[in-house]
């Protein structure tokens, strides 16, 4: 098995790499840039796929700056789903409305609607990123998922 750095130099890659390029009239998608080293860039990433294998529509032209800035945001967004951050805000607010013993019993029902919404998105946000859909569309339910959480928050704090 060939390592990654070595699948890059194969003539299948270098052939796509130039049709990305050439799509992108070999310029940085990002800042437009033509006199820095370009990247292509994979929009995400298959188990034993090759980096040909991907369809050019998952593929974008980045310079190096850009290409590190879009993998380190990369690496954030993949960190964060892998955290229980959304279940520790539904925990929040379940403790939230135990502290309101009046509120507790129509309270809890949003709770939970809220933990299974956001299991929902989570969910949706990773089958997305895993076929493809990219960082956008996991960015996207991420936020709806926050937005909704913070609306629940909101309305258990006025009453």
């Amino acid at each position: 098995m060939s390592s990654y750095s070595e699948k890059l130099r194969d003539p299948r890659w270098q052939r796509m790499r130039l049709t990305v390029m050439g799509r992108d009239d070999f310029a940085c998608r990002a800042c437009r840039t033509t006199t820095a080293t370009l990247n292509v860039h994979h929009s995400h990433y298959r188990k034993s796929a090759a980096p040909w294998d991907y369809a050019p529509e998952h593929l974008v032209t980045l310079c190096e700056p850009c290409h590190l800035v879009a993998e380190e945001r990369r690496e954030r967004i993949l960190k964060a789903t892998a955290e229980p951050a959304v279940q520790l805000a539904v925990l929040h607010l379940a403790l939230l409305l135990a502290g309101r013993s009046q509120a507790f019993a129509p309270g809890f029902r949003k709770v939970l609607e809220a933990l299974l919404r956001a299991m929902q998105a989570e969910l949706a946000a990773r089958q997305a990123l895993r076929s493809g859909g990219g960082l956008q569309a996991l960015e996207e339910s991420m936020l709806e998922t926050r937005r909704h959480l913070a609306a629940i928050h909101a309305d258990l704090l006025s009453k």
